[in-house]
C-alpha cells in the first residue's frame, strides 16, 4: 500500500504501468499457489492494485520455498527506477507439474525418427553362436544414440559397467547403458517446446484482459522454472550433474509368472510374492540425491507431501518405500523398485557378495564383449532351459510319435544370450549373439506350435469358458440366485453367459450345481485332437488340470496359472 501511494504521487496515476504492458501478468504471481489445486482466477478490473507477498512458509513439509529477495521485489513491482519490471514466468500448480513430468517424458520422441547416413548388417557363425552385426553411420558431429533412429536418446560416454556389481547373481535380464543425461535433457526441452507447455484451465489466455495485455502461454524453460521453484533445486544445475552416466535394468524371469493368469479367486496368501524389476542409477553425488529425492517423490504424487518413507534396516543399508516406490542407495547406485521384496533382494545379495558380476555364467557370455562399451544386454541360460523343460513336459503327453522325437530329443545345454553397442567414431556398432542351440530349439518348438496348434486353441477355449461361467456364477449368486448358484440355463436365461461359448467349444461342458456350491468341468471331445488336459472349477474360483487321458478333471487336481 505504501509503494502504491508513493507511485501515485510521483506519477498523478493510479497505476504504474501503461495500458497493454506485460507487466500486468503480474497479477496471477503474486498470490500464493497451494501445492494442490488449481490457480486462483486472474483479477478482472481496469485497475487492478498489487500488494507485496509477505515472507511466508507455504507448505509447512518445506516441498514449497519461502519467496526469495528477488520475487519479493518482482511481486512489488517497485518502478522507482523507472524500468519496468519484466513478467515473472507462469506459475505451475503441482497437479500441472505431474502433468509436465509427464510430457516431459513423452517429448523424447518428438525428434520423430533419426535416419542414420548408411547402415551395415553381418551375420556370420562363431562357435556354437550365431552373430549378428549392424554398424549405424550418423553424420558427422552428431551424437551416437544408445537406441537406432531415435534420435532423443543421447549416449554417454563408453564405460566399464560397474551395475553388475550391484545387481543380484539371480538376475535373468539385465540391461545397461551409458546416458548423457545434460543432452537428454535439452532434447526433451526442445521437445516440450514443440509439443506446448500446460496451462491453468481457469486462465484464459486467449481473451485480452481489460486494461491489460492477453497473457501467453509459458515456454518449457518457465515451466521448468516454476517446477524448480516448488522442487528447491534446480534439474540441471542440482540433479543431473548429481547423476552418473550409467542406467541399468535387472530381473528374474520368475517375475513373469508371479501373477496368475485366470486363478483371480486365488488368495492372496497362495501366490508367492516374488521379486520384480528393479532399476540402478549411477550417482556422482548420493547425498545430493538423497536430499532432493523425497520432494521430488512427493510433487510427483507418489509420496505423501512431508511424509518420510517407510525405512526399513537390512544389514548396513536402509530400504525406504514411499508409495509405489521403493528405494535403497548401495555403492554410490540408486535401487529403486516397485516393492520392497525387489529393492531387498538388491540388498541382500551385495551383502553376500552375491553379485551379477560373481555369476560364471554372466562373466563368460560377454567374454567377447570390448571392456568399455556404450550399452549391454544379458539373457541368462534360464529362459532357454525353462524354454526345453516345458517342451519336454509337453512331449510325455504327445501321441503324435513326429512331435515326441522331435520334443524328446532336444538334448542341449542353455546357454545366455548377450549384446553390446560400441561407439565406433561417432558411428555406433551394435552386436548381438545367439546360442546356435537356442535357434534349434525355437526351431522345434515352432514346428510344434504349428503341428498342435488345434490342442492348444481347444484348450486355451476351454479355460475361457470356464472362468465365464465362474464369473456367471458369482453374480448369479448375489442377485437373482439370493445365494445360491444357478444351472447353465438359469445363466443363460439372465444372459450372464452366452451360448455360442459352450456351442464353439471343442470340450464338453458339465455344471452340477447345489444350493451355494457347484461344480463345472470340461473334458475334451476328441482326446489328443482337440485338447489333452481336462479341467474343473467349483465355488473357489480356483482352476484345476492336469491330463485324464479323456476322463474329467476333479478338486484334486493341480491348480493351473
Amino acid at each position: 500500500e505504501k509503494a502504491e501511494r508513493e507511485t501515485k504521487e510521483r506519477t498523478g496515476k493510479d497505476k504504474p504501468w501503461k495500458d497493454g504492458d506485460p507487466s500486468s501478468e503480474l497479477l496471477e504471481m503474486v498470490q500464493p499457489v497451494p501445492m494442490t489445486g488449481d490457480l486462483p482466477a486472474p483479477v478482472e478490473s481496469s485497475s487492478p492494485e498489487i500488494k507485496p507477498v509477505e515472507s511466508q512458509t507455504l507448505d509447512p513439509a518445506g516441498i514449497l520455498r519461502e519467496p526469495s529477495e528477488a520475487d519479493k521485489e518482482l511481486a512489488t513491482a517497485n518502478t522507482e527506477n523507472g524500468q519496468e519490471t519484466p513478467p515473472p514466468p507462469r506459475a505451475v500448480s503441482a497437479d500441472q507439474m505431474g502433468m509436465l513430468m509427464v510430457m516431459l517424458g513423452s517429448s523424447l520422441w518428438d525428434g520423430g525418427s533419426h535416419t542414420p547416413q548408411a547402415l551395415g548388417v553381418a551375420v556370420a557363425l562363431e562357435g556354437d553362436a550365431i552373430a549378428v552385426r549392424a554398424l549405424v553411420a550418423n553424420a558427422s558431429g552428431e551424437p551416437p544414440n544408445v537406441v537406432p533412429f531415435i534420435s532423443a536418446l543421447i549416449a554417454g560416454p563408453q564405460i566399464v559397467p560397474d551395475s553388475p556389481t550391484i545387481a543380484s547373481a539371480d538376475t535373468d535380464i539385465f540391461v545397461s547403458t551409458s546416458l548423457d543425461w545434460p543432452r537428454i535433457y535439452d532434447a526433451m526441452l526442445a521437445g516440450l517446446n514443440k509439443r506446448g507447455v500446460p496451462v491453468d484451465e481457469d486462465v484464459d489466455v486467449s481473451a485480452p484482459k481489460t486494461g491489460g495485455a492477453t497473457p501467453k502461454p509459458a515456454d518449457a524453460e518457465q515451466s521448468i522454472e516454476a517446477v524448480e521453484k516448488l522442487l528447491g533445486f534446480k534439474i540441471k544445475d542440482d540433479l543431473l550433474p548429481s547423476l552418473g552416466n550409467e542406467v541399468a535394468v535387472a530381473l528374474p524371469l520368475s517375475w513373469f509368472d508371479s501373477t496368475p493368469k485366470f486363478n483371480k479367486g486365488r488368495e492372496a496368501k497362495d501366490v508367492e510374492a516374488k521379486a520384480g524389476p528393479v532399476l540402478l542409477i549411477a550417482l556422482n553425488n548420493p547425498d545430493k540425491i538423497r536430499s532432493i529425492l523425497p520432494k521430488a517423490l512427493a510433487l510427483l504424487g507418489v509420496a505423501a507431501p512431508g511424509a518420510g518413507g517407510k525405512t526399513e534396516k537390512r544389514g548396513d543399508f536402509e530400504i525406504q518405500s514411499y508409495g509405489s516406490v521403493t528405494i535403497a542407495f548401495v555403492n554410490n547406485f540408486l535401487v529403486a523398485g516397485e516393492d520392497a521384496p525387489s529393492v531387498r533382494r538388491v540388498v541382500d545379495s551385495y551383502q553376500s557378495q552375491q553379485t551379477l558380476a560373481t555369476r560364471a555364467g554372466f562373466r563368460d557370455s560377454g567374454a567377447w564383449q570390448p571392456r568399455q562399451k556404450l550399452a549391454q544386454v544379458f539373457v541368462s541360460e534360464m529362459l532357454m532351459k525353462n524354454m526345453l523343460d516345458d517342451y519336454k513336459r509337453r512331449a510325455e503327453d504327445i501321441t503324435d510319435p513326429v512331435l515326441h522325437a522331435m520334443l524328446s530329443g532336444l538334448n542341449v545345454a542353455p546357454q545366455a544370450a548377450t549384446y553390446a553397442a560400441n561407439d565406433e567414431g561417432g558411428d555406433v556398432l551394435h552386436e548381438v549373439r545367439l546360442p546356435l542351440d537356442l535357434i534349434k530349439a525355437y526351431a522345434a518348438g515352432f514346428a510344434f506350435g504349428i503341428k498342435d496348434a488345434p490342442v492348444q486353441r481347444g484348450e486355451m477355449m476351454a479355460l475361457f469358458v470356464l472362468s465365464r461361467i465362474r464369473d456367471a456364477e458369482e453374480t448369479f449368486k448375489t442377485t437373482k440366485g439370493e445365494g445360491k448358484f444357478g444351472t447353465l440355463e438359469q445363466l443363460q436365461a439372465q444372459k450372464l453367459l452366452d451360448k455360442n461359448y459352450l456351442a464353439g467349444s471343442d470340450y464338453k461342458i458339465q455344471l452340477t450345481t447345489s444350493g451355494d456350491k457347484y461344480e463345472t468341468t470340461a473334458t475334451p471331445k476328441e482326446y489328443g485332437k482337440t485338447g489333452r488336459r481336462s479341467f474343473f472349477v467349483d465355488e473357489s474360483g480356483i482352476i484345476r488340470a492336469a491330463n485324464h487321458k479323456g476322463e474329467p478333471a476333479t478338486a484334486g487336481d493341480p491348480p493351473i496359472d
